[in-house]
C-alpha cells in the first residue's frame, strides 16, 4: 500500500490508523498543502503548507514503518519557487527528518539495553533472594546519571516491575 500524506495527513482517524499503516505500507508520499485537497493537485513542497508531516513521518517510523518516503511537489507553487530551491530545501528536510528518525532509533536501542541490563540483574537478584526494591535499584546503580530519573517515578518502577519480574 501507499500512502499519500498529501490526501490523508488531516484525516482525524489517520492517527489511530498508523499502526495497521504502517505495518502494510511500502512507500509514503508527501507534499503540503492548505486547506482540503484540490482537483487541481497543487502538491507544495513539505514545510509550504500546514499540514504536520514532520509529525507523521516519525510516527510512521515508530510504528515500524520502514520504507522510503518519496517527496512529491508538483504545481504552479514549485514552478513559481524555482526546482533548484524546491530540491534543496527538500533535500534539507530530508536530512532533518533521517536525524530525527536516527534519534529516536538511537534512544529507543539505549533505553531497550538499559531495561534488559534491568531484567538480567533482576533475573540473578531474583534467584539469590534479594528483596524487591534492592532487586530494581542496587546501590551500584547510584552512579548511573539517570538512576534518580527513574527511581523518582513510582509509576515507571512499578511497570517496570511487574513487567521484569512477570514470567509470563
Amino acid at each position: 500500500m501507499a500512502v499519500d500524506l498529501w490526501q490523508f495527513a488531516d484525516d482525524p482517524n489517520l492517527v489511530g490508523l498508523l499502526p495497521r499503516v504502517a505495518a502494510a505500507t511500502v512507500i509514503v508520499q508527501v507534499a503540503d498543502r492548505d486547506g482540503p485537497p484540490t482537483a487541481d493537485l497543487e502538491r507544495l513542497p513539505a514545510g509550504h503548507g500546514s499540514l504536520p508531516l514532520e509529525s507523521l513521518v516519525l510516527a510512521l517510523v515508530d510504528h515500524g514503518y520502514a520504507g522510503d518516503f518519496e517527496f512529491d511537489p508538483v504545481g504552479d507553487a514549485v514552478a513559481a519557487l524555482g526546482y533548484e530551491r524546491v530540491l534543496a530545501e527538500t533535500r534539507r528536510i530530508a536530512d532533518a527528518w533521517t536525524a530525527a528518525v536516527e534519534e529516536r532509533l538511537l534512544w529507543s536501542r539505549a533505553t531497550a539495553a538499559v531495561w534488559q541490563t534491568a531484567g538480567l540483574r533482576l533475573a540473578a537478584a531474583s534467584a539469590a533472594g534479594t528483596p524487591l526494591d534492592q532487586r530494581l535499584w542496587p546501590t551500584a546503580w547510584s552512579g548511573v546519571p539517570f538512576g534518580g530519573q527513574f527511581r523518582s517515578a513510582g509509576s515507571r518502577r512499578s511497570q517496570a516491575s511487574s513487567q521484569t519480574v512477570s514470567r509470563g
